[in-house]
C-alpha cells in the first residue's frame, strides 16, 4: 500500500506572533494616552475594540462611555467637573 504523503503545516513563528501583539497593544496604548492628553473621546474610543468594556474604582461599563467621562475637565478630587 503506497503511504500518503501529508501536507506539512508552516512553522508557528512565536516569537513573531508575540511581537506582533505587544506592537499592536502598545500603538492602542498610545493613541489612548494622545487622546486623553488632548482630552479627545473619539481618539481614545479608537484604541479600543466596540464591545470593549473598562472595570475601575470610579466606572464599570462600555470603554466609549469610559473615554466621555475621561474627556472631561477632571478636578483635583477625581470627580468629573
Amino acid at each position: 500500500m503506497p503511504r500518503r504523503k501529508i501536507a506539512m503545516q508552516p512553522k508557528f513563528d512565536i516569537e513573531a506572533a508575540l511581537g506582533s501583539l505587544v506592537a499592536r497593544n502598545g500603538i492602542g496604548h498610545a493613541t489612548f494616552q494622545r487622546g486623553l492628553d488632548r482630552r479627545d473621546a473619539s481618539l481614545m474610543s479608537s484604541a479600543f475594540r466596540e464591545e470593549a468594556s473598562v472595570d475601575y474604582r470610579v466606572f464599570d461599563g462600555p470603554a466609549e462611555g469610559f473615554c466621555d467621562l475621561m474627556s472631561r475637565d477632571i478636578n483635583p478630587a477625581g470627580q468629573p467637573s
